[in-house]
């Protein structure tokens, strides 16, 4: 029996000694180390060196040859990323995850993204699908040359990756395209309460218009009348502050230097929402920069002659049209002009881990998707700009060989989704704006739905009449500021942001103290809000603080800069303060004009606009029923009462790989450090647990060889790799790492 048990034991020791053994080598597995890559051919006549950062340089003959190596680097290191993205755009999760993922995969089957991916890539240029063919290629050799070491993520699910294709690249741009153009959900929201408001006060609380706006093109219109006196009161409940899905860019010049900083914000993602790369093919044609993991290439970056920065242009172009659907006698009709045609039907099948596939059956009119609301019974089609393309491109590559805005424009036309801002600056002194995308051609405004034919875009606008400025050394204003404010007037009304940000950022600019590429990284950091210390100060102008605790609250608001970092108390009482203050207001236009029981808390897109209005236009406050005086008393007597705690107690990074807080043990090998941050929602130096920048750029045209750059986490998806989350310390502590390494020539 001795015998047995010894011989049992050994027997399970071995086991468990060649499971911890094989366990082993699979970690090992999983990316390269920084040195590996001297031995491997990401491509034919491609080299790549790594920097200390895990950032690589990419050397090869040609810009095809180096996006090739460029898929096969991404891919090493953001494989199960890439196929996430992909999977969840195409509605294919719940092949992977099982059932509690066939909602999401619903969402898209209904809308058909694959085959909307499928035609976007056949419609490519040559140019085009010669980069998404040379993408794929490089990652498809990595899927193959690294067997089980594409991700612990795989070994886990006990899943392989399929093969990559254009299309898949297509699904990457549509998923990115969907994350910034998405707004029927919040015109939606809105409805109840425009159908509640008479035409002055939806004009006054949904504005187009925000007093400290200065468009880059066009002049805008007077703010709207104030409107018809309310009688006061109860406070009503408003929706929780939500941050912009904003960013921050901006060209600027003084003497022979131009600067351009590029801070797009996105949701908290781990890994990186960016992997950044160097493509070098000479001194004279480069790239360095981010781009997506997916599609290749630099989408933001610099080259020898341009840097550019780019944020969300919020244009709609997102619309809901009310159809007339009824029962003909082969299925669903819908009334097109005087005539009853059939509804497109495409049936698709969700396969289900573990559990029976689910079938889809998905309906189309000429605008796009059709479905039906199930409370109120009305038919709806969604207008959305991928839809209404044809030429839609990939060309963002090319973009580093333009050497004049005229070719920059050749290259922008064709880049229509998504729609963006794009600001820029040169080697010669130039700064540029151009606006990507292609416009609706709406009969009426797409802000709310309106019924078929009325609400039916008539085509789009070409690229050609979209909004631009490019100004020589010397020729017009020395800066361009884009912070998803209004840039131009246009004839319908758009989803801008208010103008906080762009505010901020502007003021430095002019003040003569934003100079080198030092300073233009520190704007980046700001933390001052000019809309609540607007706020406070009219607190302290209208109310008296007899009690001692108030007066304690007056003497410490009044010496407050601004600044959330300096005193995040007075930042925190802020906050307070500005939504009591909304509740109290909105609560006065709630009673007057009840939006009904299922209308959700108000929230407004762009608030700050009006309660400006309330607070510094003469009458205005009047029209809700309030006098300054009582109001800002009682504003004051509830902070004091109630002190808030501070803003940063609930803001640390709150982002995490997938699998933490799903799979067990899994926050032991995949999480990252819930980082401490003092920016926060609305600012420059955006920072929330959920939302903020997801990398930090700033070029410096004319001395380039010093710029830096940083992103959140790291360049990896592979936790056993150092670069996992080595960026965090320093995105966090406000320091940025080399972007030139030496040994290269880069012509700087």
């Amino acid at each position: 029996m001795r015998r047995i048990l010894r011989v049992s034991l050994l027997g399970l020791l071995t086991v468990i000694l060649l499971l911890l053994l094989t366990a082993l080598a699979l970690w090992q597995r999983q990316g390269f180390d920084d040195d590996d890559w001297a031995d491997i051919e990401a491509a034919p006549g491609a080299t790549v060196v790594m920097d200390p950062w895990g950032v690589p340089t990419i050397t090869a003959p040609d810009w095809v040859t180096a996006v090739e190596a460029q898929g096969y680097v991404i891919a090493s290191e953001r494989m199960f990323q890439m196929d996430l993205s992909r999977r969840a755009a195409a509605g294919r999760l719940a092949e992977w995850f099982g059932e509690a993922a066939v909602p999401l995969d619903r969402a898209r089957r209904l809308e058909d993204r694959e085959a909307l991916a499928e035609r976007i890539a056949a419609g490519w240029s040559e140019a085009d699908r010669a980069v998404c063919e040379a993408h794929a290629r490089g990652v498809n050799r990595f899927i193959a040359d690294r067997p089980w070491g594409w991700g612990l993520e795989y070994l886990l699910l006990q899943v392989e990756p399929e093969p990559w294709r254009c299309a898949d690249s297509a699904l990457v741009l549509l998923a990115m395209t969907d994350t910034l153009s998405t707004s029927i959900d919040i015109e939606a929201r809105e409805i109840p309460w425009r159908a509640a408001l008479p035409d002055d006060w939806e004009a006054f609380l949904i504005p187009q218009e925000h007093p400290w706006n200065k468009p880059l093109l066009g002049e805008p219109a007077p703010p709207p009348p104030l409107p018809t006196p309310l009688g006061g009161g109860p406070p009503a409940d408003v929706a929780p502050d939500t941050p912009e899905a904003g960013s921050n860019a901006w060209a600027w010049r003084g003497g022979d230097r131009a600067v351009v900083a590029s801070d797009p914000h996105v949701g908290n993602a781990v890994p990186s929402t960016w992997y950044l790369s160097r493509l070098y093919i000479g001194p004279d044609r480069w790239a360095v920069g981010a781009t997506l993991p997916g599609i290749g290439g630099v989408i933001l970056g610099r080259s020898p002659w341009l840097g550019w920065g780019i944020t969300n242009a919020r244009e709609d172009g997102d619309d809901l049209v009310i159809e007339q659907v009824r029962d003909g006698p082969d299925g669903l009709e819908v009334l097109e002009g005087e005539r009853w045609v059939p509804v497109e039907v495409r049936r698709a099948q969700v396969l289900v881990r573990d559990a029976d596939p689910v079938e889809i059956t998905a309906t189309f009119t000429a605008r796009g998707p059709l479905s039906r609301d199930p409370d109120t019974g009305v038919w709806t089609s969604r207008q959305w700009l991928p839809w209404a393309v044809d030429d839609i491109g990939l060309s963002h590559v090319a973009l580093a060989d333009a050497r004049s805005w005229a070719e920059v424009d050749a290259v922008l036309d064709r880049m229509v989704i998504p729609i963006l801002s794009i600001v820029m600056a040169n080697a010669d002194g130039g700064i540029g704006y151009r606006h990507t995308g292609r416009a609706p051609l709406r009969q009426v405004t797409g802000l709310w739905p309106h019924p078929a034919p009325e609400g039916v875009w008539g085509g789009v606008a070409p690229s050609s009449e979209r909004p631009r400025l490019y100004l020589e050394p010397g020729e017009g204003p020395d800066r361009i500021v884009s912070a998803n404010q209004r840039m131009w007037v246009g004839a319908w009304g758009d989803h801008w942001a208010d103008d906080q940000r762009a505010r901020v950022i502007d003021d430095a600019l002019a003040s003569g103290r934003v100079v080198s590429q030092e300073d233009h990284a520190r704007l980046q950091m700001n933390t001052t809000n000019l809309y609540l210390q607007t706020v406070l100060r009219w607190v302290l102008a209208n109310a008296s603080g007899a009690d001692p605790a108030e007066q304690v609250l007056l003497a410490r608001w009044g010496g407050w800069d601004g600044d959330a970092r300096t005193d995040p108390q007075t930042y925190s009482d802020a906050l307070r303060v500005e939504r009591l203050l909304k509740e109290q207001l909105i609560g006065a236009v709630a009673r007057a004009y009840p939006p009904g029981e299922d209308a959700k808390p108000w929230s407004g897109r762009m608030d700050s606009a009006w309660i400006l209005r309330a607070l510094d236009e003469p009458g205005a406050l009047a029209v809700f029923g309030f006098e300054p005086g009582p109001l800002a008393g009682g504003l004051l007597a509830a902070v004091a009462a109630d002190p808030p705690p501070l803003y940063t107690d609930d803001n640390a990074w709150g982002a995490q790989h997938p699998f933490v807080g799903r799979v067990p043990y899994a926050d032991r090998v995949f999480g990252v450090t819930a980082w401490p941050q003092d920016g926060h929602g609305g600012l420059v130096c955006t920072e929330t647990p959920r939302h903020g920048s997801s990398v930090r750029m700033v070029w410096d045209m004319k001395d380039g060889a010093e710029a830096t750059w940083v992103q959140p986490v790291g360049q990896s998806g592979h936790p056993r790799s150092p670069h996992y989350a080595d960026l965090q310390q320093p995105f966090h502590e406000d320091q940025r790492v080399p972007v030139f390494p030496p040994g290269v020539d880069w012509g700087l």
